[in-house]
């Protein structure tokens, strides 16, 4: 996904319903060995704690405005 977005566009979510999950990872459990594999591979801990749960606060405040009222 940060090839074809930025990454403050990308989050993960725990809603796995209709997704085809590694078996490694199974539930939203498995994270913790994604964010151990990501570490490895040299992501550093603010792009991880972006993806992880920072971005997910601004994605929210924007999708769960309150309705405008006519």
């Amino acid at each position: 996904m940060l090839e074809h977005a930025d990454e403050d566009s990308v989050g993960f979510g725990s809603d796995f319903d209709g997704a085809q999950i590694p078996a490694e990872l199974g539930d939203a459990a498995g994270l913790q060995i994604l964010v151990s594999a990501m570490r490895k591979r040299g992501f550093d801990r603010p792009l991880i704690e972006k993806l992880c749960f920072r971005n997910w606060p601004r994605v929210l405040g924007r999708t769960w405005e309150p309705a405008q009222t006519k």
